[in-house]
């Protein structure tokens, strides 16, 4: 069965701020690249030439989409616009063996607000916690 989103989960009394506004345009394209995977899948699992065609169009749509949630979040956030401008260079260098994890300058590379790095969390590590409503004494 499937689960459709409800839309209006997120729904609140107000505008949205710039901030989440963004957060939910990433949201929307995570969304296009979920259907795009599945009509992908979809277009791969079926030898009959019209749906192929019509998944085909489709696939080309929600890329689409993608690619105009894209446009808005760098019109919203410079920041991400910065990364994008980087990122064929890096891919390069990357590639190329030029660059290491050490080399990382991104602002949370590593560190969470600036702040000294975390140790690296495993099941293992995390089997004594206990949730926060199991620390909650009774009494």
């Amino acid at each position: 069965m499937p689960e459709f989103a409800n839309p209006f989960v997120n729904i609140v009394p107000r505008m949205l701020t710039k901030a989440e506004l963004v957060q939910a345009l990433r949201i929307d394209i995570a969304a296009e690249i979920e259907a795009i995977n599945v009509y992908e899948a979809h277009f791969a699992a079926t030898d009959d030439e019209g749906a192929r065609r019509v998944l085909a169009h489709v696939i080309a749509e929600e890329k689409e989409h993608l690619a105009e949630f894209l446009e808005v979040v760098k019109m919203l956030d410079p920041e991400q616009v910065q990364y994008l401008e980087e990122a064929p260079a890096d891919v390069t260098a990357i590639i190329a063996g030029r660059v290491s994890a050490a080399d990382d300058t991104s602002p949370t590379a590593g560190t969470i607000s600036g702040g000294p790095p975390s140790p690296p969390r495993t099941v293992g590590s995390l089997i004594d916690q206990q949730p926060p409503a199991a620390r909650i004494e009774a009494g």
